[in-house]
């Protein structure tokens, strides 16, 4: 299947739960919540028979590329066809990308001029040894020069370089790939998410100042300096993205800028304000669809109203979509008019999906 560029970059739901309290939509819950009048309009179906034969596995990124939607994870098979984690679906049917990666996880993608860079915690691109990073020149999966030394959690383009966040660690951690050399940018800190906001890169995580940046846990990048966003979060950042020409962060955390908040909270410029009354959870992805923001995770309100895992913010309010997933949701996108989610559910609004489904507006 030719892929010939990448449109656009969801945003990846990123990071390890490792002792993270589960609330609501915990991976062995079975139960939903009801479809209620805070609920916006629409329905979920699955798209295809959806990922894993026998071991479910697990769907941890998206991206679009064209009018095609791309699905990363941990999986062997997608409809019963062998996809190792990474698969394409062309609006009908699911197929391969390449040979694949093996090893660990895809956890990220995003677009490189007219390539598409995946990353992950991945060690082989194919039968090829590939370090975390891979890229697809639109007939062709290969690792990304020597890759990184530990598992990347989050990508960005920025100016003309590929930016990665992950573990910490020697030729790891905040890292950046011009064309033909990598440059580690800063090894001591585990990067989690990345964005661009009013043409500064924005780096989330866990970890606490950076050079002259004084806040924990979040900073601006210009390329030559970092640079604190109020004085930061007091939990780790899984998630950004840009809303109505505000930085929203998304993570496990209570504090921002010295505000109470609940998990996610929006960045003006110069302050952080919550987000009416936030999430109940950790939220792990966040994407912008149909002049919504859309809120992805491990929760099971929003706003005080029951969403099981996935919530969206009109600018004053949450709503659910429907009963919502039935675990743990990774990535949301847009895709057409549809929003696409995945993670490690298997129902979505009481219809089976493995691992991926899609919201129909109405």
């Amino acid at each position: 299947m030719y892929i010939s560029r990448c449109s656009v970059v969801a945003t990846a739901c990123i990071v390890f739960i490792a002792g993270l309290l589960a609330i609501g939509c915990g991976d062995d819950d079975t139960s939903s919540n009801p479809v209620t009048s805070n609920s916006l309009p629409g329905a979920w179906a699955p798209v295809g028979t959806g990922i894993g034969v026998g071991d479910l596995g697990q769907a941890t990124a998206l991206s679009v590329i064209g009018d095609t939607l791309v699905l990363g994870g941990d999986f062997d098979f997608v409809d019963s066809i062998t996809s190792h984690s990474i698969a394409v679906w062309n609006g009908s049917s699911w197929g391969p990308l390449g040979s694949g990666v093996t090893g660990g996880p895809v956890r990220a993608f995003t677009e490189y001029g007219e390539y598409l860079i995946a990353g992950g915690e991945f060690d082989h691109v194919g039968a090829i040894t590939g370090n975390h990073v891979a890229l697809w020149d639109g007939s062709s999966l290969a690792p990304l020069s020597t890759g990184r030394a530990t598992d990347v959690f989050a990508l960005a383009s920025y100016q003309t370089t590929v930016i990665t966040g992950g573990v910490s660690g020697t030729n790891g951690g905040f890292g950046a790939f011009n064309g033909l050399n990598w440059t580690t940018l800063a090894s001591n800190i585990t990067v989690r998410a990345l964005t661009v906001y009013n043409d500064t890169l924005i780096v989330g995580g866990t970890f606490s100042d950076l050079g002259n940046a004084s806040g924990d846990n979040i900073f601006a990048f210009t390329g030559f300096n970092s640079l604190s966003l109020g004085s930061g979060i007091n939990g780790s950042v899984y998630a950004l993205t840009v809303y109505d020409g505000t930085l929203i962060a998304g993570g496990s955390f209570t504090v921002a800028g010295g505000d109470t908040v609940s998990n996610i909270a929006a960045w003006d410029g110069s302050a952080w304000t919550a987000l009416g009354s936030g999430i109940n959870g950790a939220v792990f992805g966040l994407t912008v669809w149909d002049n919504r923001l859309i809120a992805c995770g491990q929760f099971s309100t929003a706003g005080g109203k029951g969403a099981a895992c996935i919530a969206a913010w009109d600018g004053s309010s949450w709503k659910s979509l429907g009963s919502g997933a039935n675990a743990t949701v990774w990535a949301v996108t847009a895709y057409g008019v549809k929003l696409i989610a995945c993670g490690n559910f298997t129902n979505a609004g009481g219809v089976a999906a493995r691992g991926i489904a899609a919201w129909t507006p109405q």
